[in-house]
């Protein structure tokens, strides 16, 4: 994430991303990272989705080598297509004859490094792979924490090490507990072990 947060920051983006791993909740966020920084708002000429869905090869060429109008770059968002598995060498045709002026965004939770597409965009895009075994209890720890300083709250180590215990390791499911511990101490600055447990305990109305 900390790669393509700089690539956004000094406006050097690739012509392929492929988003891949079992971390969904990070793959989302790249994903949107990625759009807002692309795509600009409303902007529905130099923006395409496919998702969940048999590609139109086609259609994909035709849109892949339009230049954008009015726009730095033309976006095509494929997301959870399968194109890596059923595209095979159309697909990397296209990757081939790419223009600059085109960026891809692929979405992908399993891809195979074995394949020449994967290959091709290992070498001449970005991977960025997500997985939920690199988000260690010291990691999410330092990612809640963060999240609660955002708005001023503090947290005493052994406090956030007792909410991933009660919550776990979901990162969607620990944002939305991190933002209900937020709501429910208000204007209070620090968050203690009883705010923790009312939250935990389902209880909270």
């Amino acid at each position: 994430m900390k790669e393509i947060r700089r690539q956004i920051k000094e406006r050097e983006f690739h012509k392929v991303y492929l988003l891949t791993g079992d971390e969904s909740y990070l793959i989302l966020q790249a994903k949107q990272l990625l759009l807002h920084a692309l795509v600009a708002d409303g902007d529905e000429m130099n923006y395409a989705v496919f998702e969940e869905s048999k590609v139109d090869l086609q259609q994909f060429r035709e849109l892949s080598q339009t230049f954008p109008l009015f726009a730095e770059k033309r976006v095509i968002l494929l997301d959870r297509t399968g194109i890596l598995k059923s595209g095979k060498e159309a697909f990397l045709d296209i990757l081939n004859k790419l223009p600059d002026t085109t960026c891809m965004i692929l979405v992908e939770p399993e891809a195979d490094k074995r394949t020449k597409i994967y290959k091709w965009i290992k070498k001449n895009g970005y991977v960025g792979e997500f997985l939920k075994k690199d988000q260690t209890e010291k990691v999410l720890m330092r990612w809640v924490a963060a999240l609660l300083a955002k708005e001023k709250k503090k947290i005493r180590e052994s406090d956030v090490r007792l909410f991933l215990e009660r919550v776990g390791d979901d990162m969607f499911q620990i944002k939305n507990e991190t933002d209900k511990l937020i709501s429910y101490v208000g204007e209070r600055p620090e968050i203690i072990r009883e705010d923790i447990e009312a939250i935990t305990s389902g209880e909270v109305q």
